[in-house]
């Protein structure tokens, strides 16, 4: 099985229910392929069995977003 950025984009996509950007893509064994992806607010590292079709997925650096009036708090 060998897959595309765009191909797995699509298939993380569909498996985490919004739209994901595949930065790199690498496939040290036959089955497996892993790397880093984008979604909104998130960086994640991600391996994709295809044999087993399971889906492993770690978050490496999450934004969020803070009401204005609470993030100027901390500079007075």
């Amino acid at each position: 099985m060998i897959l595309t950025r765009a191909s797995l984009s699509l298939e993380l996509s569909r498996q985490l229910g919004e739209a994901v950007e595949v930065l790199t893509l690498a496939q040290p064994l036959r089955r497996q392929v892993r790397g880093l992806a984008v979604c909104s607010g998130r960086v994640f590292s991600y391996v994709f069995d295809g044999g087993a079709l399971t889906l492993q997925v770690r978050n490496l650096l999450e934004l969020s977003a803070c009401p204005q009036d609470d993030a100027l708090m901390g500079l007075a």
